[in-house]
């Protein structure tokens, strides 16, 4: 994320496309069942999780940026953040 801010234009977006659950996990939307599923394949291969969105909100505050949106698809969400 830091390369990505710091390469991005004074308007431009950065968009993270990931398995992020909702902040309590709550498992009602297709997208946090299919990070949840995620998280378990990757702890018995090894590696990996899923983060919440406040989790980002927090990288992003670090680095300049904030959330401007959270978009919804059939299996991951999109996070896009811009400068703060």
């Amino acid at each position: 994320m830091v390369s990505a801010a710091k390469a991005m234009a004074s308007h431009g977006l950065v968009a993270i496309v990931a398995h992020i659950v909702d902040a309590d996990r709550n498992v009602v939307a297709a997208q946090d069942r299919f990070a949840l599923l995620f998280v378990a394949s990757m702890a018995t291969t090894g590696g990996g999780d899923a983060y919440m969105v406040e989790d980002y909100d927090g990288w992003f505050a670090r680095r300049g940026l904030r959330r401007v949106s959270v978009l919804e698809t059939p299996m991951h969400r999109i996070l896009l953040a811009g400068r703060a």
